[in-house]
């Protein structure tokens, strides 16, 4: 090709030719799924539950898939019951795998359903029915237990029942769930242990603790645990705490009407021992709106030195009011409950300071994750200026840990948002969304990136801060992955009167843009392409360079959507340029694979292998299976051309298998017919 490309007010003079990398790597074959073993750890401390045990042994000799609900009060160990069941005491194994979900922390059955398929390797599909259809078969020829905790309802049970007729599923609720017998469950109502079995267990966990007690002291205290298991391992856990004065217990045994009411003593016998600063923190981390609480924000309640909030963590772990995982601590439901109780008797402006201390630990975090998920576009949030100029390190070294981490906390972060929006923090309200930005895109979360973006622009709006511009476009993008265009243009158009208003042309670029993008979703084309290269023109007024090569790319799309190839090109080699001048090797990748796929177009077989072997490598790299899905998709086609029909059903497995992890279900669809069609 020998044309050049100009555009607009961008004074862009591009060659239009191949981009050459020079970097060769061949392809390598995706590792096999891991089956899922999500079920909770086995407990620690087991006592006779025989006939309960024995009467579930008879229900699971019943030929069709065994569906048990077990119910019972808070603490009385249903959780415990239904592992120890299913992993020790049933004597099947489940090859098809182990599924859990908790829907006290997520009630939505088509959020869990999300989850399970994801990790069964399948493809997520949009809507909840479907999912559940999805779920049904995939595990419709698979033994596989399955564990559903804290149900309310039966309707959030039924989309989550397997017709695997080797299938196992527990659920557990407080109260009974008759209406599942319509699906063939059966009932099984627990009980507290009975005073043998308490003592066993309290014994148990004293002489893990080397907790030597007077028979009379054990008494009263197991009673006061009320058969509890969960009582009797908090009671034990206080007891081996070492402060002066822990042992000399002062119980009253006087009867206990209520099971509820001896965990709350006997939580409330924890708390009371513990120093002032843990107790301090202990009734803070009521406050807080998620069962799941990050280190630094843990240690941000007290407003004091790293030391003495460690020391504090510590009390409470020994306690069991905290329990530690990987990224922080898991807030036990009943515990959580008690803090809230307490923490409602304290001081309001010491309440607000400490949870104004936790947002902003979540913030600062999640803006070290946005920066390394994504270093490349504006922020407007002046936090972020630290990271640009190198004064502080993220907390992340890489992309995958960063990634990592916004997974486990996108639940808790909405959450953070809602508080901060009712304590009047609207700064913080958007500068929680910018933060949020990479994390949802790269992970596919648009629900949260709507929902937290339309929060956001509320806020900001409030504040009257010029960032309410790029939070709209960005919602225009959301809107669209949602199918909701009409909205999309909308925002958009709003966003660029915003960015007029202001004088911020860097946000009416970005506002012109997100108007393009809806207009080429609704295949208007040419109204796309105008948009584009007036974006184009703003960005280079103000000599953005990335926002240069991205309108590019956009303009290149639509010239290939029009079937102007040589146009295209040169759009996309001008991108592609600018891109790997800035160091955006993600961006670079992706447009080479876009040029890739016009160069097929142009039967240029060998110069789309080329860019797409420039492309695999750094995709590969950037901890996103659909970016390097997208490569390998070109070069199943590529492979194809070339009548390498071996090679490209092995490109085309891979992508097709890294669509379905990520729940690309159209992609994941047109993978699995071009297999087909290479049988």
């Amino acid at each position: 090709m020998g044309s050049n490309y100009l555009a607009g007010q961008a004074a862009v003079a591009v060659q239009a030719g191949s981009v050459s990398g020079g970097i060769h790597l061949h392809h390598r074959a995706s590792a096999s799924h891991a089956v899922p073993r999500q079920l909770p750890a086995f407990p620690r401390h087991w006592v006779d539950r025989g006939d309960v045990l024995a009467a579930l042994n008879q229900r699971a000799s019943r030929r069709g898939p065994v569906v048990v609900a077990v119910s019972g009060v808070s603490g009385v160990g249903k959780t415990a019951l239904a592992v120890y069941w299913l992993r020790r005491h049933l004597r099947r194994t489940f090859p098809g795998g182990e599924l859990y979900a908790d829907l006290a922390a997520s009630g939505d059955p088509g959020e869990v359903l999300g989850c399970w398929l994801r990790a069964l390797g399948c493809v997520v599909p949009a809507s909840p029915p479907a999912r559940a259809v999805a779920f049904r078969t995939a595990t419709a020829t698979k033994p596989v237990a399955v564990l559903i905790d804290n149900a309310t309802y039966s309707e959030q049970v039924r989309p989550l029942l397997t017709s695997s007729p080797s299938s196992v599923t527990v659920v557990t609720s407080r109260s009974p769930l008759p209406d599942l017998v319509n699906e063939g469950a059966v009932l099984q109502h627990l009980g507290p242990l009975d005073a043998d079995s308490s003592r066993k267990l309290f014994r148990a966990h004293a002489a893990e603790y080397g907790t030597a007690v007077e028979p009379g002291a054990e008494s009263v205290l197991v009673e006061a645990c009320g058969g509890l298991p969960l009582a009797v391992g908090l009671a034990s856990a206080h007891l081996a705490m070492p402060c002066p004065g822990r042992r000399d217990l002062a119980i009253n045994p006087r009867p206990r009407s209520s099971l509820s009411r001896a965990v709350r003593e006997v939580i409330t016998m924890s708390y009371e021992a513990l120093p002032e600063s843990a107790r301090l923190l202990y009734r803070l981390i009521g406050d807080h709106p998620s069962g799941e609480i990050i280190r630094p924000a843990a240690a941000a309640m007290l407003d004091t030195d790293p030391e003495e909030a460690a020391e504090a963590i510590d009390w409470l772990l020994q306690a069991r009011l905290l329990e530690e995982n990987d990224h922080g601590f898991k807030i036990p439901s009943r515990v959580h409950e008690h803090a809230r109780s307490l923490v409602s008797g304290d001081d309001e402006a010491v309440r607000a300071a400490a949870r104004g201390r936790v947002v902003l630990s979540y913030l600062e975090t999640a803006m070290d994750a946005d920066w390394v998920l994504n270093p490349h576009p504006r922020r407007y949030s002046l936090a972020y200026r630290d990271l640009r100029t190198g004064t502080r390190t993220p907390t992340f070294a890489t992309k995958d840990e960063a990634m990592a981490w916004f997974d486990v906390v996108r639940g808790t972060l909405p959450k953070l948002q809602h508080r901060a929006h009712e304590d009047g923090d609207h700064t913080t309200v958007w500068q929680l969304a910018e933060a949020a930005w990479a994390g949802c895109l790269k992970g596919g979360h648009t629900k949260l990136l709507v929902d937290m973006h339309e929060l956001g622009c509320q806020a900001a709006r409030h504040c009257q801060h010029p960032a309410e511009s790029i939070l709209r476009s960005r919602l225009s993008r959301g809107y669209r992955s949602l199918g909701r265009l009409q909205e999309a243009l909308e925002v958009a158009v709003e966003a660029r009167s915003l960015a007029a208003t202001t004088e911020d042309v860097w946000a009416e670029s970005a506002a012109l843009s997100a108007q393009g993008r809806v207009h080429y979703d609704l295949a208007d084309y040419m109204e796309a392409l105008q948009c584009f290269q007036l974006s184009l023109n703003l960005a280079a007024r103000v000599a953005e360079s990335r926002s240069i090569a991205l309108r590019l790319r956009h303009i290149g799309e639509c010239y290939a959507a029009l079937k102007r190839n040589e146009d295209a090109c040169a759009a996309y080699t001008a991108a592609a340029a600018r891109m790997d001048g800035l160091g955006d090797r993600e961006g670079y990748a992706a447009t080479l694979t876009k040029l890739a796929a016009v160069r097929l177009a142009q039967g240029q077989v060998t110069s789309a292998l080329d860019h797409l072997h420039v492309a695999l490598p750094i995709m590969r790299a950037s901890g996103s299976p659909i970016y390097t899905a997208k490569v390998l998709a070109q070069l199943g086609h590529a492979a194809l051309r070339r009548g390498d029909r071996h090679q490209a059903r092995s490109y085309n497995h891979e992508a097709h298998q890294l669509f379905r992890r990520a729940g690309d279900t159209r992609n994941a669809e047109d993978m699995s017919a071009s297999l087909t069609t290479l049988q």
